[in-house]
């Protein structure tokens, strides 16, 4: 999924505890949730990778990457901070993200710690089905994005 989803899905739980640490706890455990569902994720990345190992990606693929980063700060804060303070909308958007965020941080800044997030990241992934049934087309990767959010805007405002 991408950073938006999560952003959106996330503040849409995390808004409905109206406070700050129930926010942010509520956006994070909805990430691996979300996760769970099968999806693509930014198809046209591996297209901008980098021939430098030390840079996985191109500039390229890092600026998509930063507008998405935007977005799912964005949207959340237009759609939920005029019924519940902007500061916990922010938390429940940043714990929702938070995992894609180390996730990448691990990619140019690997430990020990982060390797093993990234195991238990990858896990919820593919809980229901396994790695090699994961093949979307774009249209249908775009279908399960747009539901994703489109239900839990529904059901959650």
């Amino acid at each position: 999924m991408t950073l938006t989803t999560h952003a959106l899905v996330g503040a849409a739980l995390g808004t409905m505890t109206g406070n700050s640490l129930g926010a942010f706890m509520l956006g994070f455990a909805s990430h691996f949730f979300v996760d769970a569902i099968p999806h693509g994720h930014y198809p046209f990345i591996s297209f901008l990778r980098s021939r430098d190992p030390q840079r996985p990606y191109s500039r390229r693929a890092l600026v998509v990457i930063a507008f998405d980063f935007l977005l799912a700060l964005l949207f959340p804060m237009l759609l939920f901070s005029s019924t519940t303070p902007p500061f916990v909308v922010l938390l429940a958007a940043v714990g929702s993200i938070l995992p894609d965020l180390l996730f990448g941080f691990d990619i140019y800044f690997p430990s020990r710690l982060t390797r093993s997030f990234v195991r238990l990241h990858e896990g919820a992934h593919f809980f229901f089905f396994p790695q090699s049934s994961w093949q979307f087309p774009m249209p249908l990767i775009l279908a399960t994005e747009f539901g994703v959010i489109f239900l839990s805007l529904t059901f959650l405002l």
